[in-house]
């Protein structure tokens, strides 16, 4: 029986021995398994964050670009306004100094009548066979050397 004893002891120990041994080689086995995934991991992230910062820089790129094109809208349409305004304003002026003097003119055209009435504005000149004529007034009678008022005078 020690025999078997001793066997089993003896197999009992090698078992202990090969648990031990697998143990050690799969843990060597797991640990390389996992430096390999820790080393493609660390890869990828390298990759996504080079992908991340050129995206992002991009994006700045882009965002300056709009601020600069709605900084320069923003600039031009004060400017345009400005100018459009000044435009209005002088050719409201303009307008204004031409109807200045059309008034005046009108001004002195009526003067002119008013004068030109008193001195016989009104009289009505028309052409007889060709010739000049005018109507004359024959309740104001003759005057000498065959002169008449004209009528309307």
């Amino acid at each position: 029986m020690s025999e078997i004893l001793d066997l089993a002891k003896t197999l009992e120990r090698k078992s202990k021995q090969r648990a031990e041994r697998s143990e050690v080689i799969l843990e060597n086995a797991f640990n390389e398994h996992e430096q390999h995934i820790k080393a493609a991991l660390q890869k990828k992230r390298v990759k996504i964050s080079n992908v991340i910062s050129q995206d992002r820089s991009y994006a700045e790129k882009q965002s300056t670009l709009l601020k600069r094109a709605v900084l320069r809208t923003w600039i031009w349409l004060p400017i345009t306004l400005i100018t459009v305004l000044i435009l209005a304003w002088g050719i409201a002026w303009g307008q204004g100094k031409l109807i200045e003097r059309n008034w005046q003119t009108i001004s002195e055209q009526n003067r002119t009548i008013e004068k030109l009435k008193s001195q016989g504005g009104n009289i009505q000149i028309s052409n007889c066979d060709n010739r000049t004529c005018v109507q004359i007034d024959e309740s104001a009678g003759a005057y000498q050397d065959g002169y008449r008022i004209p009528q309307g005078y």
